[in-house]
């Protein structure tokens, strides 16, 4: 009998850790949930299990914003064909995980946003194939929008797919597949007007070129890259400061090695990104990016 006190007595004490570890556990997610990037990366680096638990929650929200355009069910399937392919998702839909609890917070922003998958060269069919097994129909680009994308150098062609709402209830949605003219999915990026648009969603990583700008609410626009007006109105009603180079913002550009600068960080327990090697590797031969050109101050 007293045996069998001590058994029960045991996995008493067991059931009350074990209670106790998953209530701190749903505190620190909870926390983690109002935290943005900027105090998520020092938080990951005190240990593993934090720097484990700042994945999961940049998951998460990677999950969130890809859903509006992606059913959660496939979007483990959607990141496994990025990685397969070396392709990312820029635009508007990276900038929303960067955004998070900013003052610029996506969920805040007026108007609804556009996926954009950027691909290597002969890199867009896949994409293709995979976003009609999810009923998206290609759809005619206006010449607008076309001419807006030719004025990005290193896009070869654009592929537009939309969906109807019946599956996802936030459509019509929209999908654009930008194919690089290199075997570089982020080449493009390299030729982007602003500092705002320079963020990817790799199968791993979320990366930003620029984060203390973008994380402050502040695009520093290439004076040497034209861009639509309309371009510009977007993003000032998301609630970004727009700034030329010649009004002064040195403060943004106070550290000399650029690769440096950047802001990398994971999503996925899984080791390597290819995506992410080339995007450094990119950044540090000079002429690659405007920016050793053009952001000397």
């Amino acid at each position: 009998m007293s045996m069998l006190n001590c058994t029960g007595n045991s996995l008493i004490l067991v059931w009350k850790v074990m209670t106790d570890a998953l209530a701190k556990l749903d505190i620190l997610n909870a926390v983690l949930a109002c935290m943005d990037v900027r105090d998520l990366v020092p938080f990951a680096l005190t240990c593993r299990f934090n720097h484990a638990s700042v994945r999961a929650e940049l998951r998460r929200r990677i999950t969130i914003v890809l859903s509006s355009h992606i059913p959660r069910t496939n979007i483990s399937d959607f990141l496994n064909l990025l990685c397969d392919t070396d392709s990312v998702v820029s635009g508007s839909s990276a900038l929303a995980v960067l955004s998070w609890n900013t003052q610029c917070d996506f969920r805040g922003w007026p108007t609804a946003r556009d996926l954009d998958i950027y691909v290597p060269r002969g890199g867009t069919q896949p994409f293709i194939d995979f976003l009609q097994h999810l009923d998206y129909a290609p759809k005619f680009t206006p010449v607008s929008r076309q001419i807006h994308y030719a004025r990005i150098n290193g896009v070869r062609t654009v592929s537009t797919l939309i969906r109807l709402p019946e599956s996802i209830p936030f459509a019509p949605t929209t999908v654009d597949i930008i194919e690089s003219t290199r075997r570089s999915a982020m080449w493009p990026l390299c030729h982007f007007w602003g500092t705002v648009v320079n963020n990817f969603i790799s199968a791993r990583s979320l990366v930003s070129a620029y984060p203390v700008e973008t994380l402050d609410g502040v695009c520093v626009v290439n004076p040497d890259i034209d861009v639509f007006e309309n371009v510009l109105d977007k993003y000032r009603a998301r609630g970004f400061k727009l700034v030329m180079r010649k009004m002064r913002v040195a403060d943004y550009f106070k550290t000399v090695d650029k690769s440096r600068s950047s802001l990398f960080l994971t999503h996925s327990s899984k080791c390597g990104d290819a995506v992410v090697d080339r995007f450094r590797r990119s950044r540090r031969a000079p002429g690659t990016a405007w920016r050793w050109v053009d952001w000397e101050v």
